[in-house]
C-alpha cells in the first residue's frame, strides 16, 4: 500500500506542476527566475526525472506481473510516437507550456492538429492506457488511468 501512494505521488509531481503553472504562471516565472531556472528546462527535467524514478520502481517491484501483450505494445509505441512528433512540431517550449507562461509560440493549425485538437494529450492516454494493458494489475490499471483522467481534465480545460 505504501509502495503504492509512493509510487502515485513520484508521478503526479509533475502534474502538480503543471496545474500550478497553468493556473499561476507569473508566481512561476518570478520562482524560476528567483530560483536561476530556465521556464522550460525545469519542467523537461522533473517530468522526465520523475518518470524514469516511477518506472524504475514500478518495473522493480512488479516485474513478476508482467505480461507481454502486444496491443499494449503497440499502443504504447503509437502513443509516445505521437508526442516525440508533437514535440518535434512544437519544440520543448510549446510542449512545455511555453504560452501559458508568456513565450512567443505560433498557433499551428495544420498538419495533425487538424484532426486532433490535442493530440500531445491523446498520445499520453494511449501510451498510458498501452502500459495499464502491458501490465494487468491493480496499481497499474489505477495508477495509469488516474493519468488518463488528468489528460482529459486537461482538454476540457484548455477547451474552454
Amino acid at each position: 500500500m505504501i509502495f503504492t501512494l509512493i509510487h502515485i505521488f513520484i508521478n503526479a509531481i509533475p502534474h502538480i506542476l503543471y496545474y500550478y503553472i497553468y493556473n499561476k504562471p507569473i508566481d512561476y516565472k518570478i520562482f524560476c527566475h528567483r530560483a536561476g531556472l530556465d521556464l522550460i528546462l525545469f519542467q523537461l527535467w522533473l517530468s522526465v526525472i520523475c518518470r524514469f524514478i516511477a518506472a524504475v520502481l514500478f518495473l522493480h517491484k512488479y516485474i513478476s506481473f508482467f505480461v507481454f501483450n502486444y496491443i499494449g505494445l503497440f499502443m504504447i509505441i503509437m502513443g509516445y510516437s505521437l508526442i516525440i512528433y508533437i514535440w518535434k512540431l512544437l519544440g520543448h517550449k510549446g510542449l512545455f507550456y511555453g504560452r501559458e507562461l508568456g513565450l512567443p509560440l505560433p498557433w499551428i493549425k495544420n498538419n495533425i492538429f487538424k484532426y486532433i485538437k490535442h493530440p500531445q494529450y491523446i498520445g499520453a492516454i494511449i501510451f498510458y492506457q498501452g502500459l495499464a494493458t502491458l501490465f494487468l494489475n491493480h496499481c497499474a490499471i489505477f495508477t495509469l488511468s488516474m493519468y488518463t483522467f488528468f489528460y482529459i481534465h486537461m482538454i476540457i480545460s484548455e477547451s474552454n
